[in-house]
């Protein structure tokens, strides 16, 4: 039992089951935040490539879509939305273009606990905190699939 004002105590198991209650809601609010970026970045990607495509097989060469869409996005979004990564939602569209796949891979993922929210049991990250480990998961996910790509 711990002490809490010199006149109450509360059990060990009490205080262990709340936490543990805390602890599997943050885990739980992590992976849909995980697995809604994810979706989200794949659903970008693939509003891309139907807008550069409109309708063909191939898009029209010399376009400045991403690039004008990255000036559009990221002042509002911020870098998530910038040039560079409208090009890895592009390509992660490219690389799996059918939704179930995507959605099977973030799974295996968090379930390797290569996904962050372990890393949070003890405290609740800012907004920014968040932003930038969803970039990160973001960038080591496309670099993975980049590397077996090539392979």
């Amino acid at each position: 039992m711990k002490p809490i004002d010199n006149t109450e105590t509360l059990p060990d198991e009490f205080i262990t089951d709340v936490r543990s209650i805390i602890e599997n809601g943050r885990k739980k609010a992590y992976d849909t935040i995980i697995r809604t970026s994810i979706k989200t970045f794949w659903d970008v990607g693939k509003r891309i490539i139907e807008e550069e495509q409109k309708g063909k097989t191939r898009a029209k060469y010399g376009t400045r879509l991403i690039k004008n869409l990255s000036h559009v996005l990221t002042p509002i979004y911020g870098n998530n939305y910038n040039k560079r990564n409208l090009e890895y939602y592009r390509k992660f569209y490219i690389l799996f273009p059918n939704v179930e796949i995507v959605n099977t891979r973030v799974h295996v993922l968090h379930d390797s606990d290569q996904i962050f929210a372990a890393k949070y049991m003890t405290y609740m990250p800012t907004e920014d905190e968040l932003r930038q480990e969803i970039e990160q998961q973001k960038q080591f996910f496309m670099e993975q699939h980049i590397t077996n790509e090539s392979d």
